[in-house]
C-alpha cells in the first residue's frame, strides 16, 4: 500500500503534472492509460480521498464474503464487477460466495472497465442499472 499512499500524498499537493505523473501508481498493474477526460478525474477524484480507507481496504478481500451476511439480505442484488486489480481467484471465490447464497441476485462484469466507468462505456452501464431497476 506503500505506494498508493506515497501516490496520493503527491497528488494532494504537487503540480498537475506531477499529480498526473503519480496517479500511474493509482492504476492496476499493466492496465493500459485511460483517455485523458477519464484519467484527469479519476486522480482528482483521490485528493479527499481518507487515507485510512486504503490501509483498511488492505485487510479485505476482493468483495464481502461472509456467507451469512448475504444470505440475510433481503433485497434484489445487483452486483456488478470489473477488471480486478486482485489474483483472478480471489474473484471467483467472491463471487461465488455471493451467487450460492444470494435470496435474489443478478451480476453484471464490465470487462473493459476497471475502478471506473470510462466515458464511452456509461451509456452501458447505465442500461444495466436501468434494466434492474425496471425488473424490481
Amino acid at each position: 500500500m506503500q505506494p498508493v499512499l506515497a501516490a496520493i500524498a503527491t497528488i494532494r499537493s504537487g503540480s498537475h503534472e506531477e499529480k498526473m505523473r503519480a496517479g500511474l501508481n493509482l492504476l492496476p498493474p499493466g492496465a493500459p492509460l485511460p483517455q485523458e477526460e477519464d484519467y484527469v478525474g479519476f486522480v482528482e477524484g483521490h485528493v479527499g480521498f481518507d487515507t485510512r480507507f486504503y490501509k483498511h481496504m488492505g485487510t479485505l478481500g476482493y468483495l464481502c464474503e461472509d456467507a451469512d451476511t448475504i444470505a440475510r439480505i433481503q433485497c434484489p442484488i445487483l452486483l456488478m464487477t470489473a477488471r480486478p486489480m486482485m489474483a483472478p481467484e480471489q474473484v471467483k471465490i467472491g463471487l461465488a460466495t455471493f451467487k450460492e447464497n444470494w435470496q435474489h441476485g443478478q451480476h453484471s462484469h464490465f470487462e473493459d472497465s476497471g475502478h471506473f466507468i470510462p466515458f464511452e462505456r456509461f451509456d452501458h452501464f447505465i442500461s444495466e442499472l436501468q434494466a434492474f431497476f425496471a425488473a424490481h
